[in-house]
């Protein structure tokens, strides 16, 4: 692995620089535009961070609304490996299978590495669940609810009256008891939801993901279309209403008709005007699916009346089984997100590390589907989400869970990238956290450390930019943009996925002394102090891999406490 010459300092070194706090304290104190209250989520555990809410007036982001469409799932890193075969080509001659990493006894690939990771992926692949990486909601992920039915306190009059602010409060207590590490509360953005959802197993499901309003649609009276039938057939010329009849019945099975009714042959033995004078009785003996093809051709409505006006408050999929169709009036998202172990990941890039990964879609299967499942039976709607139906990482950074980092990942105080997102798109009136701010842009804009360390040469050294590398990249939104095709290249097996921008980032990593220096400096806007930072002696732990031994070795993990 590439490596970076630094100049460290010692503990000692760092201790005589004396009034550096002193220096920093008043950038700090004078941060600007931000706000000075804490984002909930962090007022017991902040990492050691100062971390500020932005003000509600300044995005967290910049986006050109002339140049940003929504995103096709398609287009992903991992859609692409289902039908790019460029992508695939490459992938197939740049990595060793995992048979022979096992043969060739490297550590981090022996046979119970490769056991840990293709057990870590269970819960995340059964009920046809997929992971709920791409593709449809089924399985745990399903849209349905589970259950026998909700417990809606409408319809049962049961006293259940909090306020948003108390529900919000038993929403995250939900989900941290279900199992997440982080929670935050978002008003749904439309551009974060993929215009198209796409199934790396199935890539024929590649189908729309449309917004519906019960309000913008109009359900016509069965009766009230067929006056209006009747009345477009009665202006007709006499021969062309005789025509228009003989056609209509000869498309007709005439077992479905009613006894008494006209056949194509006795219709066409009648005068035209004859035929007008039978109108009316013609009308009243016809049965409904005779009434939807004359309908269907005279391009008017008919058999609508028939939809259930609940359905369309409801989130489902369209007769083609593919197009998710989501109710405008689910507009809260609630960004649930999970801490990797930091002893696998630290193995990165190994099958050990992988299954950190692996896990993470287990706890999201496992959690997102329980968290939506306690707000459906309260009577409300509910979609969990992995890393499907949306882009999961801008809506965490407007649910105050973290900033974007160069690494294109989420950088959150407590975990820093090391950990994996899940959402619940939900009707479930709530109260949102706005996002936060504690200099993660500062430090990256001087760290780059990630830069050199990534085997793949994926991430930008340059400054952020709306401008997209290649078709995995949405235009229109200022980032640094990561180039997925050589992530992808830099996976080190058949099933083994590269962690390293995890694994190297100054923001994950252990409490310490030095650590808590720098979570007490970074962001004071002074790159004096982050170059500092930077030269500070992080023990080598960022570019030294933790041996799979230590991995086994250990007994720390993520749901378990001192």
């Amino acid at each position: 692995m590439p490596t970076t010459k630094k100049n460290n300092l010692s503990r000692r070194d760092f201790l005589k620089l004396g009034g550096l706090s002193a220096i920093a304290l008043p950038i700090l104190k004078n941060g600007g535009e931000l706000e000075t209250s804490i984002h909930p989520e962090f007022q017991t555990k902040i990492g050691g961070f100062l971390i500020r809410q932005s003000a509600e007036d300044l995005p967290p982001y910049q986006i050109n609304d002339d140049i940003y469409r929504r995103f096709d799932a398609k287009n992903t890193a991992l859609g692409r490996t289902a039908w790019d075969a460029e992508i695939q080509q490459k992938i197939a001659a740049q990595q060793y299978s995992d048979v022979e990493r096992i043969r060739a006894n490297q550590a981090g690939f022996q046979q119970e590495d490769f056991a840990l990771l293709e057990a870590s992926w269970l819960a995340a692949n059964i009920s046809g669940t997929r992971a709920g990486m791409h593709g449809l909601h089924k399985g745990l992920l399903q849209l349905e609810p589970h259950h026998s039915g909700p417990i809606n306190p409408e319809t049962y009059n049961l006293p259940w009256d909090l306020g948003e602010q108390e529900i919000t409060q038993k929403i995250k207590k939900a989900a941290k008891f279900y199992g997440a590490s982080l929670v935050g509360i978002t008003k749904l953005d439309e551009r974060w939801i993929y215009s198209h959802s796409f199934d790396i197993a199935v890539p024929e499901e590649h189908g729309e993901i449309i917004f519906t309003s019960a309000d913008q649609i109009e359900i016509p009276d069965p009766e009230a279309c067929k006056e209006k039938i009747f009345a477009t057939l009665e202006a007709m010329e006499d021969d062309d209403l005789k025509d228009f009849i003989i056609t209509t019945l000869e498309e007709i099975d005439p077992d479905i008709l009613p006894p008494g009714a006209p056949s194509p042959f006795l219709v066409g033995t009648l005068p035209a005007s004859q035929v007008a004078q039978m109108l009316p009785m013609m009308m009243d003996i016809m049965p409904e699916v005779v009434m939807e093809v004359i309908a269907q051709k005279l391009e008017l409505p008919y058999g609508t009346g028939n939809i259930d006006p609940e359905a369309l408050t409801r989130p489902h999929y369209l007769e083609d089984g593919t197009t998710l169709a989501i109710p405008q009036t689910m507009k809260w998202v609630i960004v649930i997100a999970f801490e990797i172990e930091e002893d696998a990941i630290a193995t990165s890039s190994t099958a050990i590390s992988a299954a950190s990964l692996g896990n993470g879609y287990s706890r999201i299967a496992s959690t997102a589907s329980r968290l939506a499942e306690f707000i459906r039976v309260l009577g409300f709607n509910a979609i969990p989400c992995g890393d499907m139906t949306g882009l999961s990482i801008p809506m965490a950074i407007d649910a105050g869970l973290g900033e974007l980092g160069r690494n294109g990942l989420l950088i959150t105080p407590s975990y820093g990238p090391r950990v994996q997102l899940a959402k619940v798109i939900t009707d479930l009136p709530l109260v949102a956290d706005q996002p936060i701010h504690f200099g993660v842009a500062e430090f990256c804009a001087i760290c780059n450390q990630c830069v050199p360390l990534c085997p793949g040469n994926a991430i930008s050294a340059a400054s952020p930019t709306a401008e997209p590398l290649n078709i995995s990249n949405n235009p229109g939104v200022e980032k640094w943009p990561v180039d997925a095709e050589k992530c992808l290249d830099a996976s080190p097996s058949d099933s083994a996925v590269c962690s390293t921008c995890i694994q190297v980032c100054p923001f994950n990593k252990p409490e310490g002394w030095l650590h808590d220096a720098t979570r007490i400096l970074v962001g004071a806007k002074n790159k004096t102090i982050d170059r500092l930072l930077l030269n500070l002696n992080y023990s080598n732990d960022s570019e030294q891999k933790s041996l799979p031994d230590n991995f086994w070795g250990t007994d720390r993990f993520t749901h378990t406490e001192d």
